[in-house]
């Protein structure tokens, strides 16, 4: 994910509270366990596009 490749490239930095990249990093991890990850609505959306 995008905020995966943010950590790698802020390092540790973003692990601390002080760096807001930690927030972003949580609220994706809960948005994809409440409205589904990345992989589910391409794949819901192909069934719809019928491929």
């Amino acid at each position: 994910s995008l905020v995966a490749l943010a950590h790698q490239a802020v390092g540790g930095t973003g692990f601390m509270e002080e760096h807001d990249l930690q927030l972003y990093f949580r609220r994706t991890k809960a948005a994809g366990v409440y409205f589904g990850d990345a992989d589910f609505h391409r794949e819901a959306l192909a069934d719809v596009m019928g491929l």
